[in-house]
Parts: C-alpha cells; structure tokens; sequence
C-alpha cells in the first residue's frame, strides 16, 4: 500500500536515505522498483544471497545495539523495551 500511495504523488527525483542522490525518477519507476512485491509466486528469500539469508548477528553486533538501544532509553530519546509508548493520534 505504501508504494502505491507514493507512486500517485507527482515526483521528478528520489532521495534516498544514503543521500547519494538526487535520482531521476517519477511515479512510474517508483512502481516498477516496487513491481516484485506484486508478485505473489516470488519466493522473496530466494532473491537474498545464500550468506545473507543464513546471517546471524555477532556478539559484538549485538552488544552494539544493546549500546544504542541503553543510550537512547538514557537520554529519553525512546522508551524501555517492553513499556507501553502513549500515541499523540
């Protein structure tokens, strides 16, 4: 749904979040970036390389964000994991 609702908006360039950009784009290469999640017969593991889709987090991956998640909460930037966070909608 969320692809679909920005393929309707009228877009001549993409940024993307590693801000190599801008790319020329519009709705309609949008949507065709999008296309393979239309298909439902598409095993999407499959399009993972085999090491990716067998990948496990390390110690030190783990104790990284462990790290960042304890600052974050720290700082007041987030909630304890498991707290119920109050919505403002």
């Amino acid at each position: 749904d969320f692809a679909r609702r920005v393929g309707r908006w009228n877009f001549e360039r993409i940024i993307p979040a590693h801000l190599n950009a801008p790319i020329r784009a519009g709705p309609g290469d949008w949507l065709r970036a999008w296309y393979f999640l239309e298909d439902k017969t598409l095993d999407l593991e499959k399009l993972l390389p085999a090491p990716i889709r067998r990948a496990e987090p390390t110690d030190g991956d783990l104790r990284l964000l462990r790290e960042v998640s304890q600052t974050l909460v720290e700082s007041g930037v987030t909630a304890p994991p498991g707290s119920k966070v109050k919505t403002f909608f």
